[in-house]
């Protein structure tokens, strides 16, 4: 390994050298888009731009400073060649010479007083030179060639400006007033008195010519009402001409469309006759079709009623023919019933004096006793149903009509035991008080 003596002396030996070669390379300067940058050498200016980047040597100097216009306003009071006394104001607008070294110059005149003492140099300047040019200009040349003056006092300003790298970009004269009231008035007396005198004129003037001109506009006016009535008169005879003939023609192709109309209703009258006797043969073929098949419907609804009641009646003299002699005497007093229902009576009472005779000899009398007897029998005690309700339950004696009723009570509704004579008792019943 090597000593660290013998490292250290290279370094030492290169580190001036690098020294050196720092101070000696060029710096990157730049400037804002609205400053100018200068690059001073020897006391001279190199190089100078607005929002300008540029390498700087070490020798070199490099400033930046706004790139703006400035503003002065100036008053200048000063008498004029006839001695009268006249107020003169105005502003001018400057900014940096943009050539040779006028930024430059501008940095060592102007920037570096300040922007307060650069201002103060050029409005005391801009007063003294107008003072100077109104002192040998006359009164009307001040109040009416401002122009002239303006120029004058621009470029001597200019002439002198330049030496200090400013550019008077403008001077301008805002208002020149003159100080005494009384002078002012006597100057605009002869002005007043022209402007009187042509305003007479040009009223005068102006009364002749409306008067020629409201003359004329009367005679033309006369004329064109005459040629519009005219006009109008033939139009209105034109116009009745037309009308006529176009209430004719109107007329005639009215008669004509009705004439075409009254054709077209015939045939559709005609079609329409046409359709609706197709349409009423039509309803009187459904009309018979349909009475042809209700009929046959009705034969063949007939002949099955007729053989249900063939069945019906056969089924039902089987069943007279199988019947007990009980169910006999049942089915018989059910029929009677059933037509002292359909008699029409309001009141019906049956007092029975039942003889042992006729007990013995059977009929409706020696019915009724063996009826109340079964009646006592199938008498529910207690809510149990007795045995000979169970056994025969068309016996079953009900309360009324209610879900309780047996089917003989159903059946026969004279038997139904009725809760005095209300509404719901039967009419047997209320006939004959003995079934109840």
């Amino acid at each position: 390994m090597l000593p660290v003596s013998g490292l250290l002396s290279p370094i030492l030996l290169l580190l001036p050298l690098l020294i050196l070669a720092l101070f000696l390379c060029p710096r990157l300067k730049q400037a804002n888009p609205n400053e100018w940058l200068i690059i001073i050498n020897k006391g001279e200016q190199r190089l100078a731009g607005v929002g300008l980047k540029s390498w700087v040597w070490p020798m070199e100097t490099a400033v930046t400073y706004p790139s703006v216009m400035t503003k002065v306003k100036f008053d200048a009071m000063q008498t004029t060649s006839e001695m009268q006394g006249v107020k003169v104001s105005g502003f001018a607008i400057f900014s940096v010479l943009r050539t040779e070294d006028g930024p430059f110059r501008y940095y060592k005149y102007m920037q570096g007083a300040g922007n307060g003492m650069a201002e103060e140099n050029l409005k005391g300047m801009a007063e003294s030179l107008m003072r100077k040019h109104v002192a040998t200009t006359t009164l009307s040349d001040v109040l009416r060639d401002r122009e002239a003056l303006r120029q004058t006092v621009r470029d001597e300003m200019m002439e002198t400006t330049k030496g200090w790298g400013v550019w008077l970009e403008t001077l301008e004269i805002t208002d020149v007033q003159i100080c005494s009231n009384k002078l002012f008035e006597d100057l605009q007396a002869e002005f007043r008195q022209d402007a009187h005198v042509k305003a007479e004129q040009v009223r005068l003037a102006s009364s002749k010519l409306l008067a020629e001109q409201q003359a004329a506009h009367d005679e033309e006016l006369t004329a064109l009402n005459c040629r519009t009535a005219l006009a109008k008169n033939k139009a209105e005879i034109d116009e009745e001409t037309s009308r006529a003939e176009y209430e004719g023609d109107a007329q005639l192709a009215r008669a004509q469309q009705q004439v075409v109309l009254a054709n077209k209703q015939l045939e559709v009258e005609e079609q329409k006759m046409e359709t609706e006797r197709k349409l009423e043969f039509g309803r009187q073929k459904l009309r018979h079709d349909l009475q042809s098949y209700g009929e046959d419907l009705h034969r063949q609804r007939h002949v099955a009623e007729h053989a249900h009641e063939m069945q019906l009646k056969k089924a039902e003299l089987e069943v007279d023919g199988n019947m007990s002699e009980r169910a006999m005497q049942v089915h018989a007093m059910k029929h009677t019933a059933d037509i002292y229902e359909k008699l029409p009576l309001k009141e019906f009472k049956v007092h029975n004096f039942v003889s042992p005779d006729s007990v013995s000899g059977g009929g409706l009398a020696a019915l009724l006793p063996g009826i109340s007897a079964l009646s006592q029998v199938a008498r529910p005690v207690d809510d149990r149903t007795s045995p000979v309700a169970k056994a025969l339950p068309f016996f079953a004696r009900p309360v009324g009509y209610g879900a309780r009723a047996g089917s003989v009570a159903k059946t026969l509704p004279f038997l139904a035991r009725p809760v005095g004579y209300g509404t719901r008792a039967r009419p047997v019943v209320k006939a004959l008080p003995l079934f109840a």
